[in-house]
């Protein structure tokens, strides 16, 4: 499929929203269509083959962003297309089962300009808004594994889009992680949760080398990442 060709589909019942998402695609020469709910969207998916890359609303009438991604399963894994989640505040146990169910990422609505088009630019395989950030730490954490419970990771090196993290547990590719205690958890995101997904594994005797990239990392939180990782790290070497 041609660069000129991809399009973005968008999946949002509210009106108002769905309009200020595909007005700031198309300001950006981003092709895009927009549908209010998940039935419509795998009927779309069915007669336009240029979609490579969905934003897709949990909450909707019909069928829901949940219900949608278990009945696409097999069109959006054979066309690799990109699903990212539109979540609200408030909705986190959805949005971990969207994860769990094939979304590779999401944005908290509504989202600015920048941060969304940068995400677009990431999903689709460019480099966005992310740059280098530190080689060479060795910070703790506290992790959750979706099918394996809490385990510590130790970080060795990170990037403002992706962490590279040793355990002794096995991890599994495209695994989910949701990291909730240790120093960068609370120097970066004041004390709450994050999630990365894994996408390199690299197993060393007893020890598994992973990494993982960021899920919903926002401008402001790579910001964040920029002026924060040097002093944290000067901390705790």
């Amino acid at each position: 499929m041609s660069e000129s060709k991809k399009k973005i589909l968008v999946v949002e019942d509210n009106p108002h929203l769905g309009f200020l998402f595909k007005r700031l695609l198309q300001k950006n020469s981003l092709d895009c269509e927009l549908v209010q709910n998940g039935q419509e969207a795998i009927k779309l998916l069915a007669m336009d083959e240029s979609i490579d890359l969905i934003l897709l609303d949990i909450m909707m009438p019909v069928m829901d962003g949940v219900s949608f991604l278990k009945n696409a399963r097999s069109v959006l894994k054979e066309r690799e297309i990109k699903v990212c989640m539109i979540s609200a505040l408030g909705e986190f146990e959805k949005l971990v089962e969207c994860l769990n169910v094939g979304a590779h990422d999401y944005i908290i609505k509504m989202p600015e300009e920048e941060t969304l088009i940068n995400k677009i630019f990431y999903l689709r395989g460019g480099s966005g808004l992310y740059k280098h950030v530190y080689v060479g730490c060795n910070v703790t954490q506290k992790a959750r594994l979706r099918t394996v419970g809490d385990i510590d990771i130790t970080i060795t090196n990170i990037s403002e889009d992706h962490i590279v993290f040793e355990t002794d547990q096995e991890v599994g590719l495209n695994e989910v992680i949701f990291v909730g205690e240790g120093p960068l958890c609370q120097k970066f995101f004041d004390g709450e949760r994050f999630f990365m997904r894994c996408f390199q594994l690299l197993q060393e005797g007893s020890k598994y080398k992973v990494k993982a990239c960021f899920i919903g990392l926002s401008e402001e939180k790579a910001k964040d990442i920029r002026s924060k990782t040097m002093k944290l790290f000067e901390l705790v070497s």
